[in-house]
């Protein structure tokens, strides 16, 4: 499914800028692990701004559920036959109605991130940090817990994005039906996350070759790396809108009662 998503998603388009802002599973764990390592005070400023950044910059939030919702198999195809590529205006069609609910989504579950990571973090902190075993000993596993935790509830995310953006479901009903399906396969649940954490740190390693050095001058790559980024992202998109049909996740096209019929997601935004 990831090789599939990749193909796909390198298809040149400007929707590669969607898939810039599309979180991965390891955002906060990294994060908290880097916390723990440097100290929490520019960590900390980095959370907010994840945290923040959709409220102050809205558009980034219809892009980031429009490209989910197009990520579904049929409405990419859709998009391709009318257009020969998804188009970042298809992205932004597709989220009109879902601002409400995908910023509540996010902001709920990161919450949850939040707390758990910063008792974990105050605990390792107070214990000394990274400069005192102590900390390792006593802190370490219970930060671990909670980075683990963290990877749990951004899968959560994922699959109710889906849900959310799939179905225009509101905020709790995609939590719930996000649970069910990692309950109904958990053993399959944790193999998609792992493939989304193995995505997110094969990136991680080809950004190493682009941070500044001494100088404080980004490598050449440093353009490059950034739109292999965004490609990754929309990639990553694509694959969860497959993890979530084959887990069992409904879409309109299942012709159930009482989820939305129509796919004016794939509708011209002048209509």
């Amino acid at each position: 499914m990831l090789a599939d998503s990749a193909r796909a998603a390198a298809r040149p388009s400007w929707i590669w800028l969607a898939g810039f802002f599309y979180p991965s599973v390891l955002v906060v764990p990294a994060l908290g692990v880097r916390a723990a390592q440097t100290g929490i005070g520019e960590t900390w400023e980095g959370l907010m701004a994840w945290t923040l950044t959709p409220l102050f910059v809205p558009p980034i939030v219809l892009l980031v559920a429009g490209l989910a919702r197009l990520a579904s198999p049929r409405n990419w195809t859709e998009c391709l036959a009318k257009h020969g590529k998804v188009r970042l205006r298809d992205a932004w069609g597709a989220g009109r109605g879902l601002f409400g609910a995908t910023l509540g989504l996010w902001l709920c579950l990161l919450l949850l991130d939040l707390v758990v990571l910063g008792i974990g973090l105050f605990v390792f902190r107070g214990l000394g940090g990274h400069e005192d075993w102590r900390a390792y000993v006593l802190g370490g596993p219970l930060l671990l817990f909670c980075c683990i935790y963290a990877v749990v509830v951004s899968v959560l995310f994922q699959l109710a994005l889906q849900s959310l953006a799939q179905n225009q479901r509101g905020v709790a009903s995609a939590i719930q039906h996000s649970w069910k399906l990692t309950q109904n396969d958990s053993w399959a649940t944790l193999r998609a996350a792992l493939v989304d954490c193995a995505l997110s740190a094969a990136l991680a390693g080809v950004g190493f070759l682009v941070t500044p050095g001494d100088s404080g001058q980004f490598s050449p790559l440093g353009l490059p790396y950034l739109v292999l980024t965004a490609i990754v992202g929309v990639a990553r998109a694509l694959y969860w809108a497959r993890v979530y049909r084959s887990l069992g996740g409904l879409t309109p096209e299942d012709g159930v009662p009482g989820l939305a019929t129509a796919s004016p997601a794939l509708a011209p935004p002048s209509a």
